[in-house]
């Protein structure tokens, strides 16, 4: 019979993983587990190991981690930004050539706007990018 486990940080009790299978194929991780009544996929942002037991969080805990994975997830779609948006511009001559300095000036602060933006976001839950300048 296929049990439900998460597997977890022995020193921290954070889920790392949730994952189904039999209890043979799960004791060969050799990794910390706990059997889990069913399978949700939100049990790591719901629940933490403590002393081998699944503990649901608090909401200070819960809010804190929301607001963690929010910044990681701004983070990259702001990489993401400057790959797609800036890089393509500033490293092709053919594109950055022709720009007037005010163009140039007007990029630069863009890419200094982005490179600036998980930290200056008012709503990390709900982020706003900062606007491209218009070429």
């Amino acid at each position: 019979m296929r049990q439900v486990v998460a597997f977890y940080d022995h020193e921290t009790g954070e889920i790392t993983a949730i994952t189904q299978g039999l209890p043979g194929s799960i004791i060969a991780h050799r990794r910390p587990y706990v059997v889990l009544p069913e399978f949700r996929s939100d049990w790591d942002l719901t629940h933490v190991v403590i002393d081998d037991q699944l503990v649901e969080r608090g909401s200070a805990d819960m809010a804190s981690m929301a607001l963690t994975r929010a910044m990681a997830a701004l983070r990259a779609r702001r990489d993401g930004l400057l790959r797609n948006e800036f890089d393509p511009i500033r490293s092709n001559p053919e594109r950055w050539d022709p720009l007037s300095s005010e163009q140039k000036a007007a990029l630069l602060a863009y890419r200094q706007a982005l490179r600036d933006w998980p930290d200056t976001e008012a709503e990390p839950l709900n982020p706003t990018p900062p606007s491209p300048p218009a070429l």
